[in-house]
């Protein structure tokens, strides 16, 4: 599901920390795990607030930042494996068809999921955290560190700029997952309905079809 798990991870950090916490980008956060995956330009040892932290996840799809933020919650529960965390939550949401291995969503036989199991993952946090999807709506932005150093980023969906009603959203992407992609959209007023897309060759294509459908079902 790759960058998807990112969810997971940021429900966990919400339920465990303040917003004004701060979280390190650890070195260890840093090493790649594999080729091509996205890490971003901030050095080892700068801190930000856990609403920066979300931001960093949420928008840019960092692996480090999910990373760091998983080393933090880890540490918190007095160094429990942060996969467990999240498969403890995933069975308390009912999520029977998933498993999770890593914060960042790298390819692995045992970081999976399906689109119903999805869907409950994103009915508990439109009902619970809905900040989430607030950041995930940032298009673009800046952030600074507590040392006041300045990171732009730029959200990693385009629809944010073609779609005026998404609720909230999540991009993924790699080699083995291909193209994923969470989007919900409130096809009339205050009426979400949530689209997953998994291993996709083209995720706009596919959504837009979707989208066109439902309309369709609606009478718009």
């Amino acid at each position: 599901i790759a960058s998807i798990t990112k969810l997971m991870t940021a429900v966990l950090l919400l339920e465990s920390s303040d917003p004004f916490d701060l979280v390190e980008i650890s070195q260890l956060s840093k090493k790649t795990e594999e080729n091509g995956e996205k890490i971003s330009s901030i050095p080892a040892g700068e801190f930000f607030k856990t609403e920066d932290m979300l931001k960093f996840m949420l928008i840019d799809s960092y692996n480090d930042s999910a990373r760091a933020a998983a080393e933090y919650i880890s540490a918190k529960f007095g160094a429990i494996p942060f996969p467990d965390l999240m498969n403890k939550k995933a069975v308390e949401l009912g999520m029977v068809n998933s498993h999770f291995d890593n914060p960042a969503g790298l390819d692995s036989a045992e970081n999976y999921s399906t689109a119903r199991d999805l869907t409950l993952l994103v009915s508990y946090i439109t009902k619970n955290h809905p900040r989430i999807w607030d950041i995930s709506r940032i298009y673009e932005t800046d952030i600074f560190s507590s040392s006041k150093n300045k990171y732009h980023l730029v959200n990693t969906n385009r629809l944010l700029a073609e779609i005026t009603d998404i609720v909230g959203t999540k991009t993924g992407s790699t080699d083995g997952a291909k193209e994923s992609l969470v989007l919900v959209v409130n096809i009339l007023k205050n009426d979400p309905v949530v689209f997953v897309i998994l291993r996709s060759d083209d995720r706009i294509k596919d959504v837009k079809t979707l989208l066109a459908w439902v309309k369709i079902v609606y009478g718009l």
